[in-house]
This record gives C-alpha cells, structure tokens and sequence, in this order.
C-alpha cells in the first residue's frame, strides 16, 4: 500500500520516483529527504531538520521543547536529536491505517513542520 501511496503521490506532483524497499521508502521533496516506514497498522514518518548549532543551544532546546509541549508545534510530531546527537530529527507515528488522501494530507503536514523548524533553527543559528 505504501508503495501504491507514494507512486500516486509522486505523479501527482510530478517528482522523481520514491526509493522503496519492502515496507520502508524514502521520499524526496527538494531537499527534504522524508523516510516513511509501514507499521502494522499505521505508518511511522522521520526526516533529519537541521544540524545541531554550536552557539545558543540552551534558547533553541527551550524552543524545541515548548514545541513538542502536547504536540502544538510540531503537529503531532516530534522534533529530538538523533543517535549521534549531531541532528534534530522530526518523527511522527500514524498507529491507524488511512486511505490515500488522508495519507498525503499527513505527509503534507509533516513536510510544512519540518520547513518550519529548519528555518526556526536557522534563525538562532544565524
């Protein structure tokens, strides 16, 4: 079904083809790179937002954590430091099947909070 999914998807909008690998893709939209997972049920989002910045680091975890506070600005997600504490990442998990607009609806939110934290990020980095 994924797979269905992101090739409609991909012709919709008339983007490259998605690399998918059983129930795992990765999905390209300019320069984010999104890897949606199948779960069963559900789907599981992750996207790599933005580098760690070396200066102001205490105002952007505040700002980060005021963002995952009940999901308000994240939309659901949530926006964490990846393994190697390099990256921020935003991960949103979707424990319920969904047809395919309610899917491209998700994938739309989710793509529009990760552009919004990278530019938040960007900006105390600056």
């Amino acid at each position: 079904m994924l797979e269905k999914f992101l090739d409609t998807l991909t012709r919709e909008l008339d983007l490259p083809p998605c690399l998918c690998k059983e129930n795992k893709a990765t999905f390209a939209l300019g320069d984010t790179k999104t890897i949606i997972q199948k779960t069963d049920p559900g789907y599981f989002f992750t996207a790599t937002v933005h580098a760690l910045p070396k200066t102001d680091q205490e105002e952007l975890f505040m700002k980060v954590m005021q963002g995952n506070l009940l999901g308000q600005g994240t939309g659901g997600s949530v926006i964490a430091m990846d393994q190697d504490e390099k990256h921020f990442i935003l991960s949103r998990a979707v424990g319920y099947e969904l047809d395919y607009p309610a899917f491209k609806e998700l994938l739309e939110e989710f793509i529009n909070y990760i552009h919004y934290w990278k530019e938040e990020i960007a900006g105390l980095d600056a």
